[in-house]
């Protein structure tokens, strides 16, 4: 494979680059609302498509009850069409 004979090729940020327009303050608020809905909406597939508050509560059994409930209603329905 040939190499190329030019610098680095990567295409990070350099000297001349603006700073940033966000504020610590607006940093924060991001951070603190992706972590919000990263523990009660994001369904995590590494613990049974559940989400973390969920499972901490102790959900995860009613919540896949429920839905086998719903998987074998909606069976029944398309069995009878």
């Amino acid at each position: 494979m040939a190499r190329s004979s030019g610098g680095a090729s990567h295409s990070g940020p350099s000297v001349s680059d603006p700073k940033p327009s966000l504020s610590l303050q607006d940093i924060q608020r991001v951070v603190q609302r992706f972590a919000a809905i990263y523990n009660t909406e994001q369904l995590l597939s590494a613990i049974g498509c559940i989400g973390p508050q969920h499972k901490l509560k102790g959900r995860e059994l009613l919540i896949v009850a429920e839905r086998k409930r719903k998987l074998t209603a909606t069976r029944e329905v398309f069995a009878h069409m």
